[in-house]
């Protein structure tokens, strides 16, 4: 099974040393994802290039003026992994060495499964890529 691991590191008042700290740890553990043979995709994501359309649509790049004051802040990585259960996936989020923050863990669907109820299916196959290319 495949899940996603997005990372939501809170927002902090630590110096330059502390975040350099928690990115090595970070590529530590990255490190620990491929030897154990789970990784499948591990990219860090773009702060400042966040756009959220929708509603209560608000662009980071605005400096903060949320349009809705409900929306949380964007992940700053993510991680594909391929485990066998829910469970492995969770326990490699709970391994993460974030020390602010938190990890969510969303399972992703395989290209035969159907998505939620009410999801527009007729371009579906379109957006999947081919496992045998």
């Amino acid at each position: 099974m495949k899940y996603m691991l997005t990372m939501r590191a809170a927002e902090s008042e630590s110096g330059a040393g502390e975040h350099e700290t928690e990115r090595t740890a970070v590529a530590e553990f990255d490190e620990q994802l491929i030897r154990a043979g789970v990784l499948l995709v591990g990219e860090r994501l773009a702060m400042e290039e966040t756009t959220v359309v929708g509603s209560g649509t608000h662009d980071d790049r605005d400096h903060g003026n949320a349009t809705d004051d409900t929306i949380e802040a964007p992940p700053t990585a993510l991680w594909i992994l391929q485990v066998a259960s829910r469970e492995e996936a969770v326990e490699w989020a709970r391994r993460c060495p974030v020390s602010s923050g938190r990890i969510r863990v969303q399972r992703v669907l395989e290209k035969d499964e159907p998505g939620p109820a009410g999801a527009p299916d007729p371009t579906r196959e379109a957006l999947w890529r081919s496992t045998t290319a």
